[in-house]
C-alpha cells in the first residue's frame, strides 16, 4: 500500500497544470491550442511571455519536489525510503504528461523532472537547471537539453552510486517516456524546423501564421462527391450510365469555370433524385476515397487544426465525418447544407450558407478576416478566384486526383501531393 500511496500523491500534484490553469481562466483560451500546443512552460513563454512562462516552469518544478518532500515526511523511517521518493517524483512527472482531467494530453514533463531531482537534492537539482540552460543557451534548442537530461540522468545516477538499480529502472523508463513525448521535436530539429531559444527571445516566433483553405472533392478526396452520391442512388436506374455521365459532364464545365458552380449543383441534384438514405451510404464509403497524401500528413494536419479551413461546394454533412479524424472541427468547415422534400428527395440546398449563394467561397474566406499569409489548395476555378480576390497570398493548383489545364495556369505552384504543399509551406518560413 506504501508504493500505491506514494504513486497517487506525487500523480495527483503532476496532475496540477500551471500553463493550463493560468491559460483557460486567465488568459481565456486553453494553451494546448496555441503555438506548440504543448501545456508546458515552453510553450507559455512563446505564446504569452518570459514572466507567464518563469511563473508557470516554478509551478512545475514544485509539484515534482513537494511530491517527493511529502514523501519524505509520511515514510521517513522507510528503509527504501530514497527509491520511494524515485517513484513519488517520477509519478509527479508522468502526471503532468498524462493529467486525467485533460484527456491525458499534458506537457513534457521537463521541468517537474527538474522538480524531481531539485526534491532528493537541491543542489543536484540546481546543476540539471544549469545544464539545460547552459545547453539551451548554446544549441538553441530547449528540447534537445530535455532529451540528454532524460537519457542522461539514470547512467549519471548509477555511474555515481547515487542510487541502486531499483531507481535506475525507473528513472530509465521515465527517460524513454520523456524522449518518446520529444518525438516531434527530435524530427522538427533534423529538419531545422523546430522553434529556437533566439528565435523566442526576438520575438520572431509571433509572426503571423499560415493559414490553409483546402478544397474537399479531388483535393482532400480522390472523386467528386456528386458523382459518387449518383452512383448510389441511381444504381436502380435503366438511364443510369446516361445520367452519371451528364452529372460528371456539368461538374467538369463548373471546375473549370465554364459555368456558375451553384448552377451546377442545382441542376445536378436535380438529377441524382438521392434521399438520406444514399448518403448515409456515402459517409462510409468517403472514408476511403481520401486522398492518399492527406492521409500522409495527418499529424501536420492535426498540428495545425487552427489554422486549416475547409472551404467546399461539397456538402458539410459529407465532409466533417471525413476530416474529424484529423483535428478539423466541424466549424472550420464551410460548405453546403442539403434539403429536403416532403417525400425525403434531396431537393436543392439550405440558402443561408456562404456557399449556396454568389459568390460562396469569396464571402466564406471573407468572413474569417484572417491575418495571416492564406494560402488556397484546390483543383477548381473557384479556389483560384479566393486569390483572385485578393483573400490569399498565394494558389496551390492540386492535381494529384485530377488534372485541369484552366486551373493550372493560374496556380502559383502545381502540387501532386500534400507534401509538396508542405515543402512550399516550409520555404515561406525561410
Amino acid at each position: 500500500m506504501i508504493y500505491l500511496y506514494t504513486i497517487l500523491i506525487g500523480y495527483l500534484l503532476g496532475c496540477f497544470q500551471a500553463s493550463y490553469f493560468i491559460s483557460k481562466y486567465i488568459h481565456g483560451f486553453d494553451i494546448r491550442n496555441k503555438g506548440t500546443r504543448n501545456a508546458g512552460a515552453s510553450n507559455m513563454v512563446a505564446t504569452l511571455g518570459w514572466e507567464t512562462g518563469f511563473f508557470t516552469a516554478t509551478i512545475d518544478v514544485l509539484k515534482a519536489s513537494i511530491a517527493v518532500w511529502i514523501i519524505g515526511f509520511l515514510f521517513h523511517e522507510n528503509s527504501n525510503l530514497l527509491f520511494l521518493k524515485y517513484l513519488a517524483g517520477c509519478s509527479a512527472v508522468i502526471g503532468h504528461i498524462f493529467p486525467f482531467f485533460m484527456n491525458f494530453k499534458g506537457g513534457k514533463g521537463l521541468a517537474s523532472f527538474m522538480g524531481l531531482l531539485f526534491g532528493i537534492n537541491p543542489i543536484m537539482g540546481l546543476s540539471c537547471m544549469v545544464f539545460v540552460m547552459a545547453l539551451t543557451l548554446v544549441t538553441d534548442y530547449v528540447a534537445l537539453a530535455s532529451i540528454l537530461v532524460y537519457i542522461l540522468f539514470p547512467v549519471y545516477g548509477i555511474a555515481n552510486h547515487l542510487f541502486e538499480i531499483n531507481v535506475f529502472y525507473l528513472t530509465t523508463s521515465l527517460g524513454f517516456l520523456g524522449v518518446f513525448k520529444h518525438r516531434i521535436n527530435i524530427k522538427n530539429m533534423i529538419n531545422h524546423e523546430e522553434l529556437g531559444f533566439w528565435t523566442v527571445v526576438k520575438g520572431k516566433h509571433k509572426q503571423k501564421p499560415n493559414y490553409l483553405i483546402l478544397d474537399f472533392d479531388s483535393t482532400i478526396i480522390t472523386v467528386e462527391t456528386l458523382d459518387e452520391l449518383a452512383k448510389i442512388s441511381l444504381i436502380d436506374d435503366p438511364n443510369k450510365d446516361n445520367k452519371i455521365n451528364q452529372i460528371s459532364s456539368i461538374t467538369e464545365k463548373a471546375m473549370n469555370g465554364d459555368v456558375h458552380f451553384m448552377d451546377a449543383l442545382n441542376e445536378r441534384i436535380k438529377i441524382l433524385e438521392a434521399t438520406q438514405t444514399h448518403l448515409d451510404i456515402l459517409k462510409t464509403q468517403l472514408h476511403n476515397k481520401l486522398s492518399p497524401s492527406f492521409k500522409s500528413i495527418k499529424l501536420f494536419i492535426r498540428e495545425n487544426a487552427e489554422n486549416i479551413y475547409v472551404v467546399s461546394g461539397g456538402f458539410t454533412e459529407l465532409i466533417y465525418p471525413a476530416v474529424k479524424d484529423f483535428g478539423i472541427p466541424k466549424d472550420h468547415i464551410f460548405a453546403n447544407v442539403f434539403t429536403f422534400d416532403e417525400s425525403g428527395l434531396i431537393n436543392g440546398v439550405d440558402p443561408s450558407q456562404f456557399l449556396a449563394q454568389k459568390p460562396g467561397k469569396i464571402d466564406a474566406v471573407k468572413s474569417l478576416n484572417l491575418n495571416g499569409t492564406v494560402i488556397v489548395i484546390g483543383d477548381g476555378y473557384t479556389d483560384y478566384q479566393i486569390k483572385k480576390a485578393g483573400l490569399a497570398h498565394h494558389f496551390i493548383a492540386y492535381t494529384e486526383s485530377v488534372s485541369r489545364p484552366n486551373v493550372i495556369k493560374k496556380g502559383d505552384i502545381i502540387a501532386t501531393s500534400f507534401n509538396e504543399v508542405i515543402g512550399f509551406i516550409n520555404t515561406l518560413k525561410k
